[in-house]
């Protein structure tokens, strides 16, 4: 939600809550007119003013905000039950004792004989009952803002997901890939059917997880491993350098789960990038799964002619998605120069 939306919403509920003390004073100093015609109306105005401002004013202030700004964002939001509510008896009984004190300060000084039994006890349950009442109604309006906000989130990410989605089909089923596979494969099926009928399989594999599987919100980390290994296993097939591309899997897998095709498209670029470098270790991918984090290190090498850039997605969208997905949760650094290209990655559980 905007930030002028929030504040409208504030100035509204405090100019509501003015409008329903200026009615109270109103009908007030209408029964007081017919009581004492004699009573002078300024000084019944200039004492309104100072008990609204004591009794009403300053206890709305302290329960609204109270519950606004800190017992939903500290306790509520994080289902704190019981922290929550003695966060709010706390906030009543401090928040009226203060305004109390200042009530009797003004008006008799510090005089303990002005403290008596029976108008301190009623007067703390009026200021506990208005500290109440707002604490509340802060804490509504908080909780519907973050409500609103939380919905906002979520189809901004359903929409970058979508995006990403048709950008991957575009990224990873696009013809140069799939033509250049598949004549592979055939050329393999003459000489090693036993070998080709494999790499079709995994081709097969590779479609179905795109095309299906990969719409989840979240995927074993294992499954989106083995996508992974696949991919890899298709692209050796592409070159006749032995150790064009190392992969490295590091840990339990098995233990972690990710949002589908988190990781590919980087590796996609590093073989885009790395297609034509007729070197050894042209693409080094690793993936290590520690115990609450999963980092990811992707390096390739740029062959001559070819220039370093986001490429595929584009690193704005894939950044963007994975803020989206992981927030603070996870670390992306960069490195490009002219011979080669490394990415980063480190996602906290």
């Amino acid at each position: 939600m905007k930030t002028w939306v929030k504040i409208a919403l504030n100035v509204g509920y405090w100019l509501t809550y003015f409008l329903l003390l200026l009615v109270f004073f109103l009908l007030t100093f209408s029964i007081n007119a017919q009581i004492n015609e004699t009573t002078d109306k300024h000084v019944l105005l200039m004492g309104w003013l100072r008990g609204v401002t004591l009794f009403a004013v300053i206890p709305g202030v302290i329960g609204f905000y109270g519950g606004y700004g800190f017992l939903f964002p500290r306790f509520l939001v994080r289902r704190r039950l019981g922290r929550f509510f003695l966060g709010l008896s706390l906030l009543m009984i401090s928040g009226a004792v203060a305004t109390l004190l200042l009530v009797h300060l003004i008006y008799n000084g510090w005089s303990i004989s002005a403290f008596s039994a029976d108008t301190v006890i009623s007067q703390l349950m009026l200021l506990n009952f208005i500290i109440m009442i707002n604490a509340v109604i802060g804490i509504v309006m908080r909780g519907f803002i973050t409500s609103y906000d939380d919905i906002l989130v979520k189809e901004e990410l359903t929409r970058k997901n979508t995006e990403v989605e048709m950008e991957l089909v575009r990224a990873q089923l696009n013809p140069h890939f799939l033509f250049n596979t598949i004549n592979n494969i055939d050329v393999m099926i003459t000489q090693d059917p036993e070998r080709a009928s494999d790499y079709l399989c995994k081709l097969s594999e590779i479609m179905r997880y795109m095309l299906y599987e990969s719409k989840d919100e979240r995927v074993s980390a294992t499954v989106e491993c083995d996508y992974i290994e696949r991919y890899v296993e298709l692209q050796r097939i592409r070159t006749h350098i032995p150790d064009f591309v190392e992969l490295r899997i590091v840990g339990d897998s098995a233990r972690h789960s990710l949002a589908p095709m988190t990781l590919i498209p980087y590796i996609e670029n590093a073989f885009k990038y790395a297609e034509h470098a007729k070197v050894s270790k042209a693409v080094v991918i690793q993936l290590q799964f520690e115990n609450d984090r999963i980092v990811f290190d992707c390096t390739n090498h740029i062959a001559t002619g070819q220039r370093a850039s986001a490429g595929g997605l584009g690193n704005a969208l894939v950044e963007k998605r994975l803020q989206l997905i992981y927030g603070a949760k996870h670390q992306l650094a960069i490195n490009a120069t002219s011979e080669s290209y490394h990415v980063h990655l480190e996602i906290n559980q």
